[in-house]
């Protein structure tokens, strides 16, 4: 099986962390993305890709940034019943105005 993870830093000591390769710190909320929201959100990844110049894909890691973040949510929007894991991740990083990291 698989192991894809998502990565929201809280602050930016979190965002430092990450950068640095901690894995578990009260400065980061990090959650593994489960195969059938993985599978759920091939298509919205591919326009995710497109629209900010990504490439979240397998064995890739990808960060995507602040900027990018509401865009990033309303491409998923349809899918976000199907996406529980990845809508918490997301809205997170909304939340506190940093990223999402997706390790795959």
């Amino acid at each position: 099986m698989r192991h894809r993870y998502l990565t929201v830093p809280y602050n930016e000591k979190g965002v430092q962390e990450y950068n640095h390769g901690i894995e578990k710190s009260e400065n980061l909320y990090t959650v593994a993305l489960p195969e059938e929201e993985f599978a759920a959100l091939v298509t919205p990844f591919r326009l995710i890709n497109k629209e900010c110049d990504l490439m979240i894909d397998d064995y890739e890691s990808t960060t995507i940034a602040a900027e990018h973040l509401k865009k990033c949510q309303s491409i998923i929007a349809n899918a976000q019943e199907n996406t529980p894991v990845f809508t918490k991740a997301l809205e997170t990083a909304i939340q506190y105005n940093t990223m999402l990291a997706l390790d795959f």
